[in-house]
């Protein structure tokens, strides 16, 4: 399985229990064919104004869009770069996907670069260890380690000397 989930999965799987404390933030980015789109808000997002693709299976995604009080024109897509295409085709208005999964495909396919426009940075996403019920006890101990080890450099460190790739 995942060594990491968001704290929505937790909801999905009741036991297990989530250590607090993070092991990465990601950011969601909003790439349009239409520089003057500004989507740097949740509520940009959920105004029903504007068509968006987004990643299939996105659990976090799909329950913010359901707290849309406007329909919302949504495509679930395979791919960042089957996003990005549908946006670049303009048969969708903005594609919302991970940062990293994003640049990525902006530096393979690299006439995305030049036809799409980062028009916001909405949302980020917390990933969390999970334990099962059972080391309840271990979780905020466990939390207090990796707060203490990103204080103080270390956890940093650790992921640089094992080139560690974190979202």
């Amino acid at each position: 399985g995942e060594s990491v989930r968001i704290p929505e999965f937790s909801d999905r799987v009741p036991n297990l229990v989530i250590v607090k404390e993070p092991t990465a933030v990601s950011n969601f980015v909003a790439y349009s064919a239409d520089s003057m789109i500004q989507a740097d808000t949740v509520e940009s997002l959920l105004n029903g104004h504007y068509s968006i693709a987004y990643p299939a299976g996105n659990v976090m995604l799909v329950s913010l869009f359901k707290q849309s009080a406007q329909p919302l024109a949504l495509t679930e897509v395979w791919s960042t770069h089957q996003g990005l295409a549908l946006v670049e085709s303009k048969r969708v208005d903005l594609f919302l996907g991970v940062t990293s999964n994003v640049e990525h495909e902006l530096n393979v396919t690299t006439r995305f670069r030049s036809t799409l426009f980062h028009v916001g940075t909405p949302l980020k996403s917390s990933f969390h260890i999970f334990l099962r019920k059972e080391f309840e006890v271990l979780a905020e101990q466990l939390s207090e380690a990796l707060r203490e080890m990103k204080d103080s450099g270390a956890y940093e460190a650790y992921i640089s000397e094992y080139d560690i790739k974190i979202l």
